[in-house]
Formats: C-alpha cells, structure tokens, sequence
C-alpha cells in the first residue's frame, strides 16, 4: 500500500535534479563555448557580363566557417588572431554553392589600435581550393572574404597584443558591417571575372560540445526517470 506522501516527494527530487541539471547545462555551455559558426549574410552587388545568365545582382549569398578557439594558430601586436576555419562553405540564391577541397584554412580576426587613434577591426579569409560547378566553362579560382567592422573587439592597446577569444568572438553580434572588399573570381588572371559581394550582417553561433550535449541527454534522462517511479506507486 503506498504512502500517500511519496509521491509529492519525488516529485520534490525530480524538480531539484532537472534544476540543478539546467543550471549546469547553462553553465557548461558558456564556459566552453569554444566551437562557433560564423556566417556572413549578404547579396551580389555586381556580376561580370560573362556570369549573368547564371547569376544577378541582388541574388543572396552565404559565406560560413567553423571554428574552435582551441585551434588557435596565433595572434601578435597588429590586432590579428588566426583561427583554423574548418568547412567553409558558400551559397548563392537556392541553386548554387561551394565547398572546401582542404580540411582547413586561416581564418583571420583583427582587432587593433593604430598609433595615431582610432582601431582597426574586422576578419578576412581567402581560399583558392574551393569547389563549386564552373559557369560558362568559367572554373572558380577564389574565393575572398573581407570586411571591417564598426566598433572594437575588446579593447586593444596600441603595440600590444589583443587576443580575439570567445567572448571577441560574440561580440561581433553586436557589431555592424561598415567595410568590405569580397569576391568570388572566376577564370584565370589576367582574365579573371568576378562577383563583387555586399555582406550585411555576421553572426557568431555556438556550436555545443561533447560535454554539453551529455549533460542534455542527462537532463532528459533525469525527467523520464522518476515517472516510472511515480507510476509504480
């Protein structure tokens, strides 16, 4: 026969497991949120004669890359931090897309002060090995991203080293696009044809980790658990 108080009291433990679970899930993804995707936003804004039957101005283009922060390559008094960017990837419209032909490439971040005022801020990434379907016999020779941003990612000393971490890396959310400079080029030089590129926006995303995914699966095991328990009494 049971007691009529066991219920209430797992049902006690049940709510202080998930909540102490939550609270470390919470913790645990933003003290090792060192895994991000990066993605650029943004449309053609010219398009070589030889390109136009394929492409517009105006078509919406995607640049992303992965990154870890543990994969750091360096960093030095310029401002710039470089990151192994794993699976860069690019789309245009619905129909069309590029993918690495390497593991990796440099993926750099730069946040600076000059000597004379003011800081220079922004990421750039360039990659001849990319893949994607040639357009009008033209093949794809780079692929180019370059863009400044509008405020500082931390706070940068003139001759000083300023690492770009996470919390730089999220801060770009925050930012906005305010210089630019990227292609796709097709063909080869001298003959090269290109997409000039309008990026609008970039967003930092945190991608979860091996430790945070087992503290989700805990956290759904420590609900279903107990109501078998429950449903025993």
């Amino acid at each position: 026969m049971s007691s009529p108080v066991r219920a209430p009291c797992a049902r006690s433990r049940l709510a202080v497991q998930v909540a102490c679970l939550s609270v470390l899930l919470v913790l645990t993804t933003r003290l090792a949120a060192s895994n991000f995707k990066v993605i650029f936003s943004g449309s053609l804004r010219t398009v070589d004669p030889a390109l136009q039957n394929k492409f517009h101005v105006g078509d919406a283009f995607e640049f992303g890359i992965s990154i870890n922060t543990a994969d750091l390559v360096g960093y030095d008094t310029s401002g710039n931090t470089s990151y192994k960017a794993y699976n860069p990837y690019f789309k245009i419209g619905n129909n069309y897309s590029g993918v690495s032909s390497v593991d990796w490439q440099y993926g750099v971040f730069r946040s600076g002060a000059l000597q004379h005022g003011g800081t220079e801020q922004g990421f750039t990434f360039e990659l001849n090995n990319m893949l994607a379907p040639p357009v009008n016999g033209f093949p794809l020779t780079d692929t180019y991203i370059n863009v400044g941003f509008d405020r500082p990612l931390g706070n940068p000393v003139y001759g000083q080293t300023n690492l770009i971490g996470p919390a730089e890396l999220l801060s770009i959310n925050d930012r906005s696009v305010v210089l630019q400079n990227s292609s796709l080029s097709y063909d080869s030089s001298p003959n090269y044809k290109y997409l000039k590129i309008d990026i609008n926006s970039v967003a930092v995303v945190p991608e979860p980790t091996c430790a945070t995914m087992a503290i989700m699966t805990a956290v759904l095991w420590a609900r279903r658990r107990p109501r078998r328990s429950l449903d025993a009494t």
